[in-house]
């Protein structure tokens, strides 16, 4: 072996040692405590305090009120409009959390020949828009009223026989955190 080669074999085999465990590599450094100035930041509270909700069904159909005590047994025309009326409560606690409850349209099954005819809508009880949380540094609870209404078209004569008219047996609310628009 020429001397070259041998220079380089023993170059690496010292390299090789220094990095391998007898000797180090030293870098300065060195930390410091960040004063944040007050406590752990803690997570806040999003979710409904019951597993199900319970409410009263009304026909509303020509501005009255009428009661339905079997929802199961009704049978809608054109024009008819029912309303589910009931409370829903909320637990929940956020300095930034806002928050809306509305309904999962895909719980709700309404059959190929009355879509487009039946519409459902969910809000606040006596309001157009879906129920709203609002933010609290506390944990609070929310109970809100809400109207669940469902109107069949009262135009043509397309959906009669269908059954089940509406399905509502898997109907579920929806209980979503929201961001505001912010700015322009």
């Amino acid at each position: 072996m020429n001397k070259l080669a041998k220079g380089a074999i023993a170059t690496a085999a010292g390299v090789a040692l220094l990095l391998g465990g007898a000797g180090t590599f030293a870098l300065w450094n060195d930390g410091i405590a960040v004063d944040a100035a007050g406590e752990p930041l803690g997570t806040g509270v999003l979710q409904f305090t019951d597993d199900s909700v319970t409410g009263t069904w009304y026909d509303v159909s020509d501005g009255g009120e009428v009661r339905i005590d079997d929802i199961g047994s009704f049978v809608m025309v054109p024009g008819d409009v029912l309303e589910f009326r009931g409370d829903v409560t909320v637990e929940s606690q956020g300095t930034n959390l806002h928050a809306q409850i509305t309904y999962d349209p895909a719980s709700i099954v309404i059959p190929d020949g009355l879509q487009g005819l039946v519409d459902v809508e969910f809000a606040e009880h006596g309001q157009t828009q879906p129920i709203q949380i609002a933010p609290s540094d506390t944990r609070v609870e929310t109970t809100a009223p809400f109207d669940l209404r469902v109107s069949f078209d009262a135009e043509g004569t397309v959906g009669q026989g269908e059954t089940p008219v509406i399905d509502l047996s898997g109907l579920q609310f929806v209980l979503q955190q929201v961001r505001p628009a912010v700015g322009p």
